[in-house]
């Protein structure tokens, strides 16, 4: 949940009324601006407020910046009191299923959580789309970021 809190009247409002002149106040502004909220800190990580966050920064008049989730699935091993679905091993002489598991670091470099479309325009800006991204994303998860080119019709 994000709350807006303007801590201009926070500061005003606990300053005594003797001590509420030009120069104080603006010392207390001042110390205040230290812990105001910065713009990143107002979305989590859901893939919808990432989108605003970088359409907000990087393309407010078009809002042309979208992002789309891959629906590919990862096999995971689970505790069996956390109840969840089986998945059988094989040996190489059984006829089952393909199942292959990776540790982290073995990541398949073609698989990622969710794609952000950005326009061909806006790639020059690419490293700092990443690095704000970046700022949102929780540490699981991956992205891949592509460019995109708009044509239009005059039909």
């Amino acid at each position: 949940m994000n709350y807006n809190v303007n801590w201009d009247t926070i500061a005003a409002n606990l300053i005594p009324s003797f001590l509420r002149k030009t120069k104080f106040l603006n010392l207390m502004y001042s110390l205040f601006s230290a812990i105001q909220t910065p713009a990143y800190l107002k979305f989590n990580s859901q893939t919808i407020y990432i989108e605003k966050f970088l359409n907000d920064t990087y393309d407010a008049t078009s809002t042309r910046i979208y992002i789309t989730n891959n629906n590919q699935t990862r096999n995971k091993i689970y505790h069996i009191a956390e109840a969840a679905t089986k998945t059988y091993l094989y040996n190489i002489a059984e006829a089952g299923a393909n199942t292959y598991f990776r540790h982290l670091g073995e990541r398949i470099s073609t698989y990622h959580d969710y794609t952000i479309y950005v326009p061909s325009s806006l790639m020059s800006v690419s490293d700092k789309i990443t690095a704000s991204t970046n700022l949102l994303n929780p540490a699981n998860k991956t992205f891949n970021i592509v460019s995109i080119s708009f044509t239009f019709s005059n039909s």
